[in-house]
C-alpha cells in the first residue's frame, strides 16, 4: 500500500546499502546513475555523518520546546499511586530493590536509576520525577535523529512535535 503522507518519498532498495550524503573527500565513490536520474554516494569510513540537531535549528527548537514542556510545573502536583510505589521502592537498599523485582512485573533498572539519583537530587516530587524527564528527553533526541536519518527533516519535525 503506498504511503499517502506528504513526507513519504519512495526510496529505492539501494538506500539500505548506500547512505545519501555530500562527498567531502577525494576518496568518495559515486555509483553510476540508476535509471538516468537517481545518484547515490557511498560514504567512506573517514567521513563523519551529519549531525542532526546542530545543523537544523528547527529540530533544535522542537527539542528545546519538548524539554520546557516536560519541566513545566514538574513538582507542583502531589504524587500519583505509581510514583508513591516508586518512592517506597527506592527507600529499600539495592539488594531490597532486587528482591522486590522478583515479585514485581517491572525490571529493577528504573528503581536503581531512581535510587542513585536521590543521592544527588532533592527528596521531593521534582527530584523523584526528574530522572524520568531526563530519560524521556534522551528518548526524544534518539527518536528525532532516527526519523531524520530514515525519513528526512519533515518527518522528524512531526515526530519531534508528537514526541
Amino acid at each position: 500500500m503506498p504511503c499517502l503522507l506528504p513526507f513519504c518519498k519512495p526510496r529505492p532498495l539501494l538506500n539500505a546499502i548506500f547512505i545519501r550524503a555530500r562527498p567531502v573527500t577525494e576518496t568518495s565513490v559515486t555509483t553510476p546513475p540508476l535509471s538516468g536520474t537517481i545518484r547515490h554516494t557511498l560514504v567512506m569510513a573517514n567521513q563523519q555523518p551529519e549531525r542532526t540537531l546542530r545543523r537544523n535549528p528547527t529540530l533544535l527548537a522542537i527539542l528545546v520546546l519538548g524539554i520546557v514542556l516536560r519541566l513545566w510545573n514538574l513538582g507542583r502536583q502531589s504524587l500519583w499511586i505509581d510514583e508513591g510505589f516508586s518512592w517506597l521502592a527506592i527507600r529499600l537498599s539495592f539488594r531490597g530493590i532486587t528482591a522486590l523485582s522478583w515479585s514485581d512485573v517491572h525490571p529493577p533498572l528504573y528503581y536503581y536509576i531512581l535510587k542513585a539519583s536521590q543521592y544527588v537530587l532533592p527528596s521531593s516530587e521534582f527530584g523523584l520525577r526528574l530522572p524520568s524527564v531526563l530519560l524521556s528527553v534522551a528518548t526524544l533526541v534518539v527518536m528525532i535523529a532516527f526519523v531524520n536519518r530514515h525519513w528526512g527533516h519533515r518527518a522528524a519535525y512531526y515526530a519531534g512535535l508528537l514526541g
